[in-house]
């Protein structure tokens, strides 16, 4: 499987006082890092209409995670993954690099089974890792609400790469 390898340039367009998810770390983690975490997309076999968009929406998602998350690495069987890139690419600062930068911690997450941490959809169903049935509709429900989730787990494990721990409140469940 090829590899294409891209950095969210987002920070370019939006100073870090102004984001918001550097405001969200702020609060919730502290100051911040001093450098990101890398971001591995597996998405093994061929793309149909259901995994495509929900590795399109969480690609968005992803490239949107900068400053924790600077350079996002995906691995496709499918030359679709290469159309998704260049479309969000419209949508959403990023440079595509030669390289990857081989310095960075890394989160895998496939879209599809793989080895490392997967979702899987179909139309009202979500899986992780595991399968779940085909449906019987093309509804989309299940690739937004599947690539919301896995936004969030791989947002937590990047975060955690990049030496980042979230603030403990003493008020919470204090009387």
């Amino acid at each position: 499987m090829p590899t294409i390898v891209c950095k969210p340039k987002l920070g370019e367009k939006v100073a870090l006082e102004d984001s918001r998810t550097g405001a969200f770390v702020g609060r919730h983690f502290g100051t911040q890092s001093s450098h990101g975490a890398a971001v591995d997309l597996l998405v093994p076999g061929k793309l149909d209409d259901l995994r495509a968009l929900t590795f399109e929406v969480l690609l968005d998602l992803v490239l949107r995670m900068e400053p924790v998350v600077t350079e996002v690495r995906i691995t496709a069987d499918d030359d679709r993954a290469s159309d998704v890139l260049t479309a969000a690419a419209e949508r959403i600062p990023l440079e595509r690099v030669g390289t990857a930068d081989g310095s960075l911690s890394s989160v895998a997450f496939g879209v599809g089974q793989s080895q490392a941490p997967f979702i899987e959809v179909s139309d009202w169903s979500v899986g992780f890792n595991r399968t779940v049935p085909a449906g019987r509709t093309s509804f989309i429900a299940g690739p937004f609400l599947g690539a919301i989730e896995a936004s969030k787990y791989v947002f937590l494990r990047a975060a955690h790469r990049c030496g980042f721990r979230p603030i403990v409140n003493a008020r919470i469940g204090s009387s």
